[in-house]
């Protein structure tokens, strides 16, 4: 339950959308709400701006000029050689508080204009006295949306869902019907000089528990920058950009889409996000007994708050992209616990790692989880720059021996990579130039310690065969090469199989 908004009569809003957008008090950075018309969404900037007793000011972004923001040129000081603007009620120069509505609904030429305010709380070079900022958007789709142009995105630090009343639970609805705000019903009492019910009571101690609730939380946030838990976030957000990239580029699936990635930008509006969002947690549950989650859940609900998900359409950062977010953000979660860093640091090798070998030489011979271990396999499997068929043959030859070693899912998938004459020991046929080569070669085959050894090296001499005999030249240094394929292609078989009792021979 969010109970700071519906302290402000606003109605709906879970409780983690409550904590996320509080937070953004705490560093003042850009926070942008996605929701249906009627949602609340100016009335949560405008109350919240109100019970903290800063100036406010609204904006429509399809239709607000610069004079409405700036005011008109001072003439007199023009004459003067000095740019100034005549101030009135709704100039941006002495606001706290400014919330920008209908962000995708401005054409790419308005939205450019906003650039400089949302980031650096100046226009034309001259400061702002802004301190907050909040912006509001329809979803995608909206009739008279616009895409957004990708610098405009990036300016916002943190994103939020707000629920339309037909997504809130029935005793939000119904607290919605009965509520009777400010603008609504203008003319009730007017005929009898009674003054109009407010829906809020108490407004004053409202406004006093929303400010000692700040206050509380930046405190929070001061003391948790010096703590351990806060030390390891920038190496954690590090290898999480870098395993999220590659997790959306390593398949076929995904050369079609845009690889999701993070910039400096982002990653540091992440880490304030993350802080700020476990002091205002903290603090929320301090002063409204709320339940205060475990510090990995609570930094996993502010990484996926911080990225725009949903924002544009044809974007890789959608309901796909959210998942694959979810799922990196999991094999990577015990990264905050000392205890098991060598793991989170195997996991991170498995997500950005080409080698196909050695990820299947950590999944079979290391206790990874089996989110971790599905979704390597998986990748393994729709690897197409890399020919999987032999390491499927041995990787299903080792869960013979061993049940339980391979996925279940994964098994069927690596059949239809392996064809009967994977498990044939086929003898090179030689031509040409390197038919001297004959007993060399046989030789090379004999070496092998077992039959699947022996597999893997007929395939490679084959291949190099393929690549060697079709210019009809063949000596010794051709030779070496197949020497040395053979070499690393066992080498790689003993990397995947190094404990002894993974495969019977």
């Amino acid at each position: 339950m969010a109970q700071v908004f519906n302290s402000l009569g606003i109605w709906g809003i879970p409780r983690e959308h409550e904590v996320m957008m509080f937070q953004s008090l705490i560093t003042g950075d850009p926070l942008l709400m996605v929701g249906k018309h009627g949602a609340a969404k100016t009335k949560a900037a405008k109350d919240v701006a109100k019970a903290l007793g800063l100036s406010f000011q609204s904006y429509d972004a399809s239709k607000s000029m610069f004079e409405d923001m700036l005011g008109l040129p001072n003439p007199k000081a023009m004459q003067e050689g000095k740019m100034e603007y005549i101030s009135s009620p709704i100039t941006c120069w002495d606001k706290e508080f400014i919330f920008i509505d209908e962000v995708n609904r401005a054409t790419a030429e308005l939205q450019s204009k906003w650039l400089e305010i949302i980031r650096s709380r100046e226009v034309m070079g001259f400061k702002l006295d802004c301190k907050f900022i909040w912006g509001a958007m329809n979803p995608v789709g909206y009739e008279g949306t616009n895409m957004l142009d990708e610098a405009y995105i990036g300016r916002f630090a943190s994103f939020i869902d707000v629920p339309s009343v037909l997504e809130m639970s029935n005793d939000d609805r119904i607290e919605i019907i009965n509520s009777i705000g400010m603008d609504d019903a203008p003319a009730l009492g007017y005929w009898t000089g009674e003054t109009k019910e407010l829906v809020v009571k108490n407004m004053e101690e409202t406004y006093t528990k929303i400010h000692t609730l700040l206050i509380l939380a930046t405190e929070n946030y001061r003391l948790m920058s010096n703590q351990i838990e806060f030390n390891v976030l920038s190496n954690f957000l590090s290898k999480f950009a870098k395993a999220l990239q590659s997790r959306t580029t390593s398949s076929t699936k995904e050369k079609d889409r845009q690889p999701i990635e993070l910039d400096g930008r982002r990653l540091g509006y992440m880490k304030r996000c993350i802080m700020g969002y476990r002091a205002m947690e903290m603090a929320h549950s301090n002063l409204y007994g709320s339940e205060l989650s475990d510090f990995t859940t609570s930094v996993k609900n502010a990484v996926m708050f911080s990225i725009p998900f949903g924002i544009n359409e044809d974007n890789s950062i959608d309901s796909e992209g959210e998942a694959h977010t979810k799922n990196v953000f999991d094999q990577l979660r015990d990264f905050f616990d000392s205890k098991d860093l060598h793991l989170v640091n195997l996991n991170y090798e498995l997500m950005v790692s080409s080698d196909p070998i050695r990820k299947a030489e950590i999944l079979v011979n290391e206790d990874i989880a089996k989110i971790a271990k599905n979704a390597a396999w998986t990748r393994i499997m729709e690897e197409t720059s890399a020919d999987v068929s032999i390491l499927c043959m041995l990787a299903l030859n080792i869960e013979a021996a061993n049940q339980g070693t391979i996925p279940q899912n994964i098994l069927d998938q690596m059949t239809k990579k392996i064809t009967n004459k994977s498990f044939l020991v086929t003898k090179p046929t030689l031509i040409g130039q390197s038919i001297k080569y004959y007993d060399k070669v046989a030789s090379l085959m004999d070496q092998a310690e077992n039959k699947i050894e022996k597999i893997v090296i007929c395939n490679e001499i084959n291949k190099k065969l393929d690549e060697l005999q079709r210019n009809l030249l063949f000596d010794d240094k051709d030779f070496e090469l197949i020497v040395d394929a053979c070499n690393s292609a066992v080498l790689n078989y003993k990397r995947i199989c190094r404990s002894e009792s993974r495969l019977e021979a």
